[in-house]
């Protein structure tokens, strides 16, 4: 409700009222007495900054990072139960007709709900997998964030990430330059086992197409996981950049408008087009891309609305003026994850 606009709060008089208070009053000044939740008083001082906009405002809030916080280890039926409470609001408003001019608005809105039923789930699990086996192998190779984090007397079974030994992190590397490489890269990585990192940069991007193994790939993996049962078959994800609206001006652009990075089966399982993901992105000279670090997961209706940052304004401005007041809660909405 806060992040649509609305406030919610105690009746303005919380005693001593009976009829006789009502008698002389209109509907909408005893509904006004009575209410519990009213319009932000920003809007009302300057509604020339706000816009009705059901659908948009939908988008938003499920995107937003508090949501995707707070819905971080929800099965599946409690991420229908959390849209159900925003499809049943719109459903109250079409039932009783409550403002028919913003019907196809509400009706749109309502199928953000369904879109988000299917995305959530899959943004939240493909935000903690990634990076993955693969990139986390070249990432321990080539001074990445993952380097010099294996020990031998550690357990990494369940790990999200990969976690192996340098001699893993080659056979991975191998394994898929083997099935998903081109000739030219299988032989320049077999004469030599690292590579060098040409550039790296903090880019956004949105898968445009998800290649899960092909029946010839699985049959290569196949063979070899008999001897290296730690690999695991390999997929492509096809991405383009993707700019996120906050993100920090860069120089030049380093990362190629489209490029493919290889990714797990079961991570491309819960991958789809129009997944939007932040996160470093390096390239090596031998013509492949590899996802260091991500950022952030968020789903294909991603929009960042002024919303997000209302309460944390508002806080800023109780903290500089010593003014606190009932028209916010803990101030601390977080400004989503970017570069």
């Amino acid at each position: 409700m806060k992040y649509g606009g609305i406030d919610g709060g105690q009746k303005q008089f919380t005693g001593g009222l009976d009829a006789r208070d009502f008698e002389e009053r209109n509907a909408a000044e005893i509904a006004a007495i009575t209410s519990t939740h009213k319009i932000i008083d920003d809007i009302i001082l300057d509604e020339s900054k706000w816009e009705v906009d059901f659908e948009e405002t939908a988008k938003g809030f499920l995107s937003s990072q508090r949501m995707l916080s707070h819905l971080r280890y929800a099965t599946q039926s409690e991420i229908e139960a959390a849209t159900n409470i925003l499809r049943n609001f719109y459903n109250y408003l079409l039932h009783h007709n409550v403002c028919p001019e913003y019907t196809t608005q509400i009706y749109a809105a309502r199928k953000v709900c369904d879109l988000a039923d299917r995305e959530l789930f899959d943004t939240i699990h493909v935000g903690t997998q990634l990076p993955s086996d693969f990139n986390s192998a070249v990432s321990r190779l080539h001074g990445g964030t993952f380097a010099g984090v294996f020990s031998a007397d550690q357990t990494w079974d369940g790990a999200e990430n990969f976690g192996g030994s340098d001699e893993d992190s080659r056979d991975i590397i191998m394994a898929a330059i083997s099935a998903l490489g081109t000739e030219e890269q299988y032989a320049q990585a077999s004469t030599s086992s690292t590579f060098k990192v040409l550039y790296e940069e903090d880019v956004g991007f949105e898968v445009t197409r998800v290649e899960m193994a092909d029946a010839e790939t699985r049959s290569l993996y196949e063979v070899a996981m008999q001897r290296k049962p730690h690999l695991k078959v390999v997929g492509k994800l096809h991405c383009r950049r993707w700019t996120y609206p906050l993100a920090k001006q860069q120089g030049p652009p380093k990362v190629p408008q489209e490029f493919t990075l290889f990714v797990e089966d079961i991570v491309l399982e819960h991958c789809f087009v129009g997944l939007k993901i932040e996160g470093l992105v390096k390239g090596l000279d031998i013509g492949l891309h590899w996802l260091d670090i991500v950022y952030t997961a968020n789903p294909s209706f991603f929009v960042l609305l002024p919303n997000e940052f209302y309460d944390k304004q508002k806080a800023a401005k109780r903290e500089e003026t010593g003014i606190y007041g009932q028209d916010s809660d803990d101030g601390k909405a977080e400004e989503p994850g970017h570069p």
